[in-house]
């Protein structure tokens, strides 16, 4: 099976979405909106720790990218693209809080744009 992307632009992508919303609710959206079947959706955002408390948005990002590696390319091409669209056409890198790391959405998102 081929990644749709190297391991750089995966862990820029992952990174870029986990840090770009502050409410994992926002962040389950963005998933939706990109494709991501429900079901896919509604497993990760039940999936918890080994001490049952419910899972980072860094950790939920690399639960997804595990359930989609087993997904069809052409739909996990798809996935990832739009992940990609949601980060580089992103205008307002506020937080939402003194502790949200915006600053690595941003940092993703400018990767990202840049020309290989």
């Amino acid at each position: 099976m081929f990644d749709v992307f190297n391991e750089e632009i995966e862990v820029l992508i992952k990174d870029g979405l986990a840090n770009l919303y502050w409410y994992k609710a926002d962040l389950h959206k963005a998933w939706l909106r990109s494709s991501v079947a429900l079901s896919i959706v509604e497993e990760v955002k039940k999936m918890t720790d080994e001490f049952g408390v419910s899972l980072s948005k860094c950790r939920q990002m690399d639960m997804l990218y595990q359930h989609l590696r087993s997904i069809e390319y052409n739909r996990r091409l798809e996935i990832s693209r739009n992940f990609v669209r949601v980060l580089i056409e992103h205008e307002n890198f506020s937080a939402q809080s003194e502790n949200h790391q915006i600053q690595k959405a941003q940092f993703a998102a400018l990767r990202l744009k840049r020309p290989s």
